[in-house]
């Protein structure tokens, strides 16, 4: 967003209610829950995606650490990055469910 009100970019940002309201849709979808590799839940209420104790322990963990670095106020891209490489779901799925 920095570099498109920069001028950088020539790009319009919109909401998603707007864009709807312009455009609205010409068809409709039916969307069922549901999740891949749940392991031994059906996946239908997405609870895999709650996390184990530590997975949970561990984004608490995460979220401590960032927002120790958001307060020193002095930006260090390499440090940012792995903090929101580390926060992504997949990493804390992948990299604690290797780890039990």
């Amino acid at each position: 967003m920095e570099e498109v009100q920069r001028g950088n970019y020539q790009i319009t940002p919109i909401k998603i209610s707007e864009y709807i309201e312009e455009k609205p849709p010409t068809t409709y979808v039916e969307v069922r829950t549901g999740a891949w590799n749940v392991a031994n839940t059906s996946g239908y209420d997405f609870s895999q995606w709650e996390g184990t104790e530590k997975q949970r322990a561990a984004i608490e963990e995460l979220w401590v650490t960032s927002r120790e670095y958001h307060q020193l106020g002095k930006r260090i891209p390499e440090v940012e990055e792995h903090i929101l490489k580390a926060e992504t779901s997949c990493n804390l799925f992948w990299v604690m469910y290797r780890c039990t």
